[in-house]
């Protein structure tokens, strides 16, 4: 079985990922615009398959690592914003 890590097409969505998650925070000031990006995302998304199980667990690995990064300044009212974006 190949190395997932050494991937270059999980590296492409990687990277693909994060620049969404950066144009979802730059555009917090404006929920519209961030509604509008997730849908589009979604749409996208249903034409590769994507099964409601791949977005947990995705949606549960970007939770963590918001955590993780922001450490005692993740409190639940960040938290629960984080989850609702994600739904």
């Amino acid at each position: 079985m190949p190395d997932l890590y050494e991937s270059e097409q999980l590296k492409r969505h990687y990277n693909k990922l994060l620049s969404v998650l950066e144009n979802v925070i730059d555009s917090l000031g404006d929920p519209k615009n961030i509604g509008k990006e997730m849908k589009e995302l979604g749409r996208r998304h249903v034409g590769y398959r994507v099964k409601i199980d791949h977005y947990n667990v995705i949606g549960k690995a970007i939770l963590k690592t918001v955590e993780t990064f922001m450490g005692r300044e993740f409190t639940s009212p960040i938290k629960h914003s984080w989850i609702a974006l994600i739904r």
